[in-house]
């Protein structure tokens, strides 16, 4: 797990976790009740929280190993608001990924 600090606009600052999110298990339920929102593929998961916090506190980001961000609702596991803000916050990890490598997981 990697933790670096991201600049954001209005003058707010991110705290970025991020780490490796396993393929989910299948479970008794489903195979009675299959769930199209199960992980079929390891993924890197960013967990970003911001100061100071005006609406959401914590927001939860994914990103293929390729490289593709998921967008809301292709993961009942992420957490977004507002657009142009989520955007800045994409944008930061990128510029940070780019300037420093990918982060060593």
């Amino acid at each position: 797990m990697a933790q670096y600090f991201i600049s954001l606009p209005n003058d707010r600052q991110g705290n970025v976790k991020t780490g490796i999110r396993k393929k989910d298990k299948k479970k008794f339920l489903d195979i009675f009740f299959p769930s199209k929102q199960l992980n079929k593929e390891e993924k890197i998961a960013y967990i970003v929280e911001i100061s100071p916090v005006y609406d959401i506190g914590e927001y939860r980001l994914l990103k293929t190993k390729e490289g593709k961000w998921l967008d809301d609702g292709e993961d009942k596991w992420l957490r977004h608001g507002e657009a142009a803000f989520h955007a800045a916050i994409k944008n930061a990890i990128d510029d940070h990924e780019k300037r420093n490598g990918k982060p060593s997981l």
